[in-house]
């Protein structure tokens, strides 16, 4: 129980740190593309940039998920035999 609470929390510091660095990127490529691209353009970017993200986010939440299930199913095959 006390790994599963250590490889939690490092999951957790891990996407905390990825966060702030696509931030940190994002702000940067933000500037850089609103002096090089028209209104509509960057508009597009910022929405690509955001479903990408948020697709990226429920990967990782699937696969933890996934995770989950074949834990139980292990569990399950465990007692039944």
């Amino acid at each position: 129980m006390e790994q599963k609470r250590n490889n939690l929390q490092r999951q957790h510091d891990d996407a905390k740190a990825l966060k702030e660095s696509i931030d940190k990127r994002k702000s940067q490529v933000t500037t850089f593309l609103k002096r090089s691209l028209d209104d509509h353009e960057f508009e597009g970017f910022d929405t690509y940039i955001n479903i990408k993200l948020r697709l990226i986010m429920e990967v990782s939440d699937i696969e933890d998920q996934v995770t989950h299930c074949e834990e139980q199913i292990s569990a399950v095959e465990a007692v039944s035999s």
